[in-house]
């Protein structure tokens, strides 16, 4: 690479009043070999002054204007020359470059993605659509119409169709058990979609499940999706999805709904009682002796002792706490209310 301060001074110098000085410069530059000069020196083949339009087309004639030149001169430090490098590997229309082009739509010179966006409607290469979608979003108005005009070019006017497929749930659901919601969403409509991502909310699932589904759904196409859930409710619970993605109408297109999943409660028919404690406890008294609760555990005192051991005991109904109207679930009459704690002295 030149020095940029010496292929500034000889750029001037192309441009003078002095046609000798002028003639010099040109050769100068044909010898550097720079690409960067190819902005400067296609700009001085409009130059009024026929002299220095000829020196203009000379030194270029030397340079390298080869499609890995110019797809090199895209990752240049200076803006001008990525965008002519990108409007000229346009004009050239070897598809080799669409990679290149495609990197440039991410370009942060604006001048340069409106450059990339019109070159890569030119080539027809359709492997650039979903790129081009995706600049429908360009902070940058004129890239966003020069990508819309590059996807009619390239054929793709449709729009996609996007449509939750199928919803299911295996093994059926059951509060604090894991189980599956599975599905597929399918496109339906002629043109692609690109970034879909699907989001689950529902009271059913612990926490809001998101996962990203597919770069690209072309026509015709499906994509399965599944969730491992633990569902924390019970009845006929509303599971809302949403799937977000990009298409030729736009960015952030947006479909909702909302599935019906009926959860069991978990409702065992016996308990187990065992010797892992929460809290304060007499360890005189923690025995099978004490009071079995419907949700798995023994309350001993201060004490509860969890779901651990290999001793069941049927769960029945031992009437209501007079303190607060707890049912008391118990396989015999509980000595304390599972619900206020209160000590009973007749459960029954």
């Amino acid at each position: 690479m030149a020095d940029k301060a010496e292929v500034d001074r000889l750029i001037r110098q192309l441009s003078g009043r002095d046609q000798v000085a002028t003639t010099v410069a040109a050769h100068a530059l044909a010898k550097l070999g720079d690409t960067s000069t190819m902005p400067a020196l296609t700009e001085a083949l409009s130059d009024s002054r026929q002299y220095v339009r000829e020196a203009a087309a000379y030194a270029l004639d030397q340079l390298d204007t080869s499609v890995p030149a110019l797809i090199k001169a895209l990752w240049n430090s200076e803006d001008v020359v990525r965008r002519w490098a990108a409007e000229a590997l346009g004009k050239l229309g070897d598809t080799s470059a669409v990679p290149a082009l495609i990197n440039a739509l991410s370009d942060s010179d604006e001048h340069v993605r409106r450059a990339a966006a019109l070159a890569l409607g030119g080539l027809g290469d359709k492997s650039a659509v979903p790129a081009l979608i995706k600049a429908l979003a360009d902070s940058d108005e004129d890239v966003r119409g020069f990508a819309a005009q590059a996807l009619e070019r390239l054929g793709v006017t449709q729009r996609s169709q996007i449509t939750m497929e199928s919803f299911t749930a295996e093994p059926p659901p059951m509060v604090g058990v894991v189980s599956s919601l599975a599905g597929s969403v399918a496109n339906h409509g002629e043109g692609p979609a690109v970034n879909l991502s699907l989001t689950l909310s529902s009271p059913a699932l612990v926490n809001e499940q998101h996962t990203r589904l597919a770069f690209e759904l072309g026509a015709g196409e499906s994509v399965p999706w599944a969730f491992s859930i633990v569902p924390s409710a019970s009845g006929g619970v509303p599971v809302s999805w949403a799937i977000t993605f990009d298409d030729v109408n736009g960015p952030g297109q947006r479909i909702t709904g909302t599935e019906h999943m009926e959860v069991e409660p978990a409702s065992p028919t016996t308990v187990s009682v065992g010797t892992v404690y929460e809290g304060p406890v007499d360890h005189s008294r923690t025995t099978v002796e004490g009071d079995v609760l419907a949700a798995g555990a023994i309350k001993q005192g201060e004490g509860v002792i969890v779901d651990k051991k290999e001793v069941s005991q049927p769960v029945g109904s031992s009437g209501f706490c007079p303190s607060c109207g707890e049912e008391l679930t118990s396989a015999r009459a509980p000595k304390f209310c599972p619900g206020c704690g209160e000590a009973l002295a007749d459960a029954t």
